[in-house]
């Protein structure tokens, strides 16, 4: 907002001024501090005129101005349709301004232009002071003129079309276009619905098509255009509310609703139009015509219509249909006067008895006498009054619960134990449908009373129950159109479930501007509206929120009053505090429904200003050193701008918004060089949001040694430091390597040398080794052919020969014993040699594996002897290689034993595996049907080998086991630890 003084050009942002003034060392500044005009073209370039003849166009970037001498004194600016700027000067006349060249031509000669104004129709009116004012006929180029007779102020057209004209002595005129005559609005002193003055600088019409007139010394006029009367708005003195100088001068509304009033003496006056509706009532000092007292504690619309006021300082009546107001108060001198001042309470019964509750008992005022009645109940304080539905009227006082007792005139005390316990203030009394009475105490919780029954039930606060009534001070009941009892209390506002007797509540933390509820009204949509010791709230139950009012939007003031509210038979709602109160219809009260303009009005580096008036998505550059930044802003929404909400981010810093309430300022430290966005949104004080707000962009470059083009050099630089330490040790290697060539050449021919030596020590080594195993094979064999083929042989040779001996004898019986034996002994000597021939030529193990190899021994030994040998493989084990050779040659010792000295017809080999890696293990069993033996009584001398199979076994952490007895046979079975497949089972020393 900008506004002309005669102390210089002021610029606000709804928080504080800016003021532009000259300065004689700075030959930017304004030529004069007298701002005659100002005014905005479509360019939105800003320009004033001062009082020495001085145009001024403001340059926002700069924040300077570019002077243009006028030939006199400017008083008024306009732009045309057509592009045309117009400047009215004392002389010689109407000009029009070249913006692009600078130059003034001369229209229309005359003293003292003061308003250019254009119409709907493009038709372009002036007016001076010569008495004169007119239209520009621009084919003609020449200005037809009417004559008024004063000076002409002011120029306006209205929506309804109708042209107005403000005049220094002449009044308010109405122009019609048609017949081209001029009506009148004068000033009559004897008239208060007149003009309040005859000298109109200044006409306005705003939003909702009030006209308002500045009327000069006769403050600010409000023009009702069907009654032709006026509403004058001005200084009281007493009414620090009011006008703040009846020397109106100029009226404008901006675009949030506020309409400002500029006055000559009294400063800047600001008149809220957000469409809240709240009228406010007060006492004004020396006014008898208006509230007797600002304190306000009761309130009451009676069947006539009439209000009824209680206050701190007596009983008010106001006639609302008439404007009129009349005070009673009490008189020691009078007995039928109010027995005291204070008022507490005001109610109307159903024979359309008024009664009031004082400090000092009860009052009943007669309306034809208009005198006051007294009764005495309990302890003089009363509170609140009711009628229920069977006739019987309820007090509540200081003291308790009373029933008027019609017959005797007399108010009895209603005891119940809870009460007796001592004092307590019953405070307010509801009836529900079913005829129970609600009784809110101070102090003692909310009561519920059933006449019928005599019966009391309390609900009390309880700290250990969060389902018990949030507190016992209880300031008001109300039950809603849906059955719902709401109790206002000290510590919020509560809902009672009547039929789970539960309490829920809403506090602060809940939106609610107070916990201290004194009033609950329902208007007719179902919100509830709550007088609290911070302002006005409207709760919408189902939405569970609060809408809040305070001083800003029209209320008496944020504090209201016990027992001041009330809702009329028409859904007006009127609420009292401590300066008079408030009556509005809640369908009139309308949020400011428009988002507001969003500025930066400063950036700082370092907490030094550096530029104002940021323009959206201006780029501002910055050095890497420049890297403390802080922002300040505003939103232009003047109605309540403390109220206004702010949220800001930086992207590239924030990852949200950041919402800070009303603060208006931020500080970003320590920027990294990097391309940033600023960006700022706001609301208005009714919560409606600028969601597109503004943004800058603020580049903070890098220093010279992080830019890319320094990093090259660097990097160019290190490559060619590291290039030439390469090729200097490349050098120094080749020649290294020449000389450990030579030392290897000399090194090599030694070690051939040596390893000749070595593999020819080597050779022989191993011819001896070889020989020595030859040597040790041949003693294994002459020992094994010793023990069993040449034993078996020889024990052949013996028989033979005793053959002969009985052959000779004749005995043929004999003879074929012997025959017999030698053939046993000599089928024995065939199968040890075919043991000794396979052993000599085994399969190869690692070529075939376990159990082909095992297949072959059965196949060239046990078989080929007669022996129905069978072998049952449950699962194809893959085994480490030690594992597959140690099975091997246990299996192999095995079936030497039982081909040795068990005589089968049968014998099975079974291999299977038992568990999961890694714990699997390899079971084989070697079964026989031979004569078995006795396993206790064997000694093993190496003959039957099982030494050596129980050691192949332990060694790689398995175990053997024998089962045997004399004619059933004998099981032998080993049992092996897997471990890995692949080889990694520790190779034991007998495996080797």
């Amino acid at each position: 907002m900008w506004f002309a003084t005669s102390d210089g050009l002021n610029k606000f942002d709804g928080y504080s001024f800016k003021v532009y003034k000259h300065n004689s060392e700075d030959p930017n500044s304004l030529k004069s501090n007298w701002i005659m005009s100002i005014y905005e073209d479509r360019s939105a370039v800003l320009w004033v005129t001062t009082d020495n003849g001085w145009l001024e166009r403001f340059d926002r970037e700069k924040d300077q101005f570019i002077h243009y001498e006028l030939p006199s004194t400017a008083r008024s600016m306009y732009e045309d349709t057509t592009g045309v700027f117009w400047i009215g000067t004392d002389d010689p006349g109407l000009l029009h301004f070249n913006r692009e060249t600078g130059v003034f031509t001369t229209v229309w000669r005359g003293t003292g232009f003061r308003a250019i104004f254009e119409d709907r129709d493009g038709v372009l009116w002036a007016g001076n002071r010569d008495g004169w004012f007119g239209r520009y006929d621009r084919e003609l180029d020449q200005f037809v003129k009417y004559e008024i007779g004063d000076w002409v102020e002011a120029i306006y057209e209205d929506r309804a079309g109708e042209l107005w004209l403000g005049t220094a002595g002449g009044g308010l005129a109405r122009f019609d276009r048609d017949s081209e005559e001029t009506t009148h609005y004068r000033h009559d002193p004897d008239d208060l619905q007149s003009l309040g003055s005859d000298i109109v600088p200044a006409i306005y019409e705003d939003r909702s098509e009030i006209l308002w007139i500045a009327a000069y010394r006769g403050g600010l006029n409000q023009f009702d255009r069907d009654l032709e009367n006026f509403t004058r708005h001005q200084n009281n003195l007493a009414d620090r509310y009011s006008l703040s100088d009846d020397l109106v001068m100029s009226v404008y509304q901006d675009r949030s609703g506020v309409l400002w009033i500029g006055t000559e003496l009294g400063g800047l006056n600001k008149l809220s139009a957000t469409g809240r509706n709240m009228g406010h009532f007060r006492s004004i000092p020396g006014d008898l015509n208006s509230l007797g007292n600002n304190a306000v504690t009761a309130m009451l619309e009676d069947h006539d219509g009439v209000f009824w006021i209680g206050t701190r300082g007596g009983l008010d009546r106001f006639d609302r249909s008439s404007g009129q107001w009349h005070h009673y108060r009490h008189d020691p001198n009078d007995p039928n006067s109010l027995i005291q001042n204070y008022i507490g309470a005001i109610y109307e019964d159903g024979d359309g008895l008024l009664w009031i509750g004082t400090g000092r008992g009860l009052e009943r005022f007669n309306r034809e006498d208009e005198q006051f009645i007294h009764y005495q109940v309990g302890i003089d304080s009363v509170y609140g009054m009711y009628q229920d539905r069977s006739g019987d009227f309820w007090v509540t006082a200081v003291d308790g619960l009373y029933k008027f007792d019609r017959d005797t005139n007399t108010f009895n005390l209603i005891a119940a134990a809870p009460f007796r316990e001592g004092l307590f203030w019953s405070m307010w009394i509801l009836e529900d449908p079913t005829g129970v009475l609600w009784i809110g105490t101070s102090g003692d919780g909310l009561g519920r009373y059933d006449p019928r029954m005599d019966k009391w039930q309390l609900y009390q606060h309880n700290p250990e129950e969060p389902e018990s009534i949030s507190d016992g001070n209880i300031e008001s009941i109300l039950e809603d159109r849906s059955g719902n009892l709401w109790i206002g209390t000290h510590g919020g506002l509560n809902r009672f479930d009547q039929e789970t007797e539960t309490f829920s509540y809403y506090r602060m933390k809940d939106g609610l501007p107070s916990d201290t509820i004194w009033g609950i009204l329902e208007d007719q949509t179902g919100n509830l509206w709550l007088s609290t010791n911070q302002g006005l709230s409207k709760f919408d139950p189902l939405a569970e929120s609060f809408t809040n009012y305070d001083v800003s939007d029209g209320l008496q003031s944020n504090q209201f009053s016990r027992g001041a509210y009330h809702q009329s038979f028409s859904g007006e709602l009127f609420f009292g505090g401590v300066n008079g109160f408030n009556a509005f219809f809640p369908e009139q009260i309308v949020d400011n429904p428009y988002p507001p303009p969003v500025v930066i009005t400063a950036l700082s580096i370092f907490n030094e200003v550096v530029s104002t008036n940021l323009l959206s998505h201006e780029r501002i550059e910055l050095t890497h050193e420049d890297n403390f930044l802080s922002f300040d802003f505003a939103t232009l929404d003047y109605n309540n701008p403390e109220q206004n909400q702010y949220a800001y981010k930086m992207e590239g810093v924030d990852e949200d918004w950041v919402y800070v309430g009303n603060r208006r300022h931020t500080d970003y430290p320590n920027l990294r060089p990097g391309n940033y966005i600023f960006r700022v949104i706001g609301s208005n004080s009714d919560g409606v949001w600028n969601e597109d707000g503004i943004s800058v962009n603020i580049v903070i470059k890098s220093p010279f040694w992080e830019t890319w083009w320094f990093r090259g050099i660097l990097l160019l630089a290190l490559s060619g430091v590291v290039f030439g330490a390469y090729r200097l040790r490349i050098r120094s290697v080749e020649t290294r390597s020449r000389e450990l060539e030579k030392q290897v050449e000399e090194r090599t021919a030694e070690l051939q040398q040596e390893v000749k030596q070595r593999l020819e020590v080597e050779e022989a080594l191993r011819k001896s080794e070889t020989e020595k195993a030859v040597v040790a094979e041949r003693r294994r064999l002459a020992r094994d052919l010793h023990d069993s083929v040449t034993q078996s042989i020889y024990s052949s040779t013996l028989l033979a020969e005793a053959g002969q001996r009985v052959v000779e004898s004749g005995d043929i019986e004999r003879t074929k014993s012997y025959l017999s034996r030698l053939g046993d002994i000599t089928q024995q000597a065939l199968k040890e040699m075919r043991l000794l021939v396979y052993e000599l030529r085994p399969l190869a193990l690692r070529e075939v594996g376990l159990v082909e190899a095992l297949k072959a021994r059965l196949d060239a030994v046990e078989r080929r002897a007669g022996v129905d040998a069978r072998f049952i493989v449950e699962t194809e084990p893959e085994l480490p290689a030690n594992v597959e050779e140690a099975l091997y040659h246990i299996a192999q010792e095995a079936l030497n034993n039982v081909l040795k000295h068990a005589t089968p017809t049968i014998v099975e080999m079974r291999i299977r595996l038992q568990g999961e890696p890694p714990e699997q293990n390899v079971i084989l069993e070697v079964v026989d049907d031979g004569k078995g033996f006795d396993p206790e009584t064997l000694v093993d001398e190496g003959g039957l080998g099982l030494i050596s199979m129980r050691e192949r076994a332990e060694k790689l952490g398995g175990w053997i086991e024998i089962r045997s007895a004399l004619g059933e046979g004998t099981v032998i079975k080993v049992k092996l630890p897997v471990g890995d497949p692949d080889g990694s089972t520790e190779v034991t020393e007998a495996s080797q």
